[in-house]
């Protein structure tokens, strides 16, 4: 089984290789403007300042993604099943994965959003706000950085 698994692995890596070696040069910079841009968020950290998590701009498939989420756990929630309550832990993995990639901070990776410590229940909920489009703070700086001309680059404290 494990053979197996590796032979269908290194066919995905493959197709996902000639994939990417197919994209046209526009596609490219496209994608490359995507994943080095970012949105600051800022969160007051309950001591008379603030704190910052610089999140990365997502892609159309994630920002549907989010708002599906957030309509399954409506959803889940209205059963009240234990298939629901599996169905939002489920939920909650694939968030954590999401964040993960978003976040730019590298240490703010999957297993920390999974750890569920050092955080209360704002902050992931806020970036989530934040990567859907609803906060108008987060949308005005993020209006600013589509404003930017190609080949400029915020610095991480803007």
């Amino acid at each position: 089984m494990d053979a197996e698994y590796e032979r269908l692995k290194a066919e995905a890596d493959t197709a996902e290789a000639e994939k990417k070696a197919k994209l046209s040069d526009a596609q490219a910079k496209l994608l490359g403007r995507i994943r080095n841009r970012f949105i600051p968020v800022n969160f007051d950290d309950g001591k008379g300042g603030t704190f910052t998590i610089d999140m990365r701009v997502p892609e159309p498939i994630q920002r549907r993604r989010f708002f599906q989420m957030r309509y399954e756990v409506v959803v889940a929630l209205k059963e009240n099943t234990p298939e629901s309550h599996q169905k939002i832990e489920s939920l909650e993995h694939e968030l954590e994965e999401l964040l993960g990639a978003l976040c730019v901070d590298p240490t703010l990776d999957a297993e920390f959003w999974r750890t569920g410590k050092g955080y209360d229940v704002e902050i992931p909920a806020r970036l989530m706000n934040v990567a859907m489009g609803i906060e108008q703070r987060e949308l005005d700086d993020a209006q600013f950085f589509r404003s930017l001309k190609p080949g400029d680059s915020p610095s991480p404290s803007a």
